[in-house]
């Protein structure tokens, strides 16, 4: 317990200490509820810049193939999450794909419109 004219601070819902009257504005430190918040409002964005990367993506890369119309989990699934063997020298990166990989047609198609 605070003796007289002093506050007692929480920091986090616990009592973290007691500090004379008048200074504990100064030394309350954000609850981590804000915290938490920031963290979300973090992940809502890097989310939206993902799928408007993918939708941009779909708009470019796969105009008139037959993903054009797919939906991003879609091209997430078939087109981002394979199974390759990467290799990268001095002046340029090599990609293997599987010879049982179905999509290596859309997979070129994508990559060719994507070089400027």
């Amino acid at each position: 317990m605070c003796l007289n004219r002093a506050r007692t601070v929480l920091s986090g819902g616990r009592i973290a200490r007691c500090v004379p009257t008048g200074k504990a504005d100064v030394s309350v430190r954000r609850p981590a509820l804000d915290r938490r918040n920031e963290g979300q409002s973090t992940a809502t964005l890097l989310l939206r810049l993902a799928y408007t990367l993918v939708e941009t993506l779909r708009r470019l890369a796969l105009k008139g193939t037959e993903w054009a119309q797919a939906q991003v989990d879609t091209i997430r699934l078939k087109l981002f999450k394979i199974g390759a063997i990467v290799r990268i020298s001095v002046r340029r990166i090599l990609l293997q794909l599987s010879s049982a990989y179905a999509w290596k047609d859309i997979f070129a198609h994508a990559f060719h419109a994507l070089r400027c």
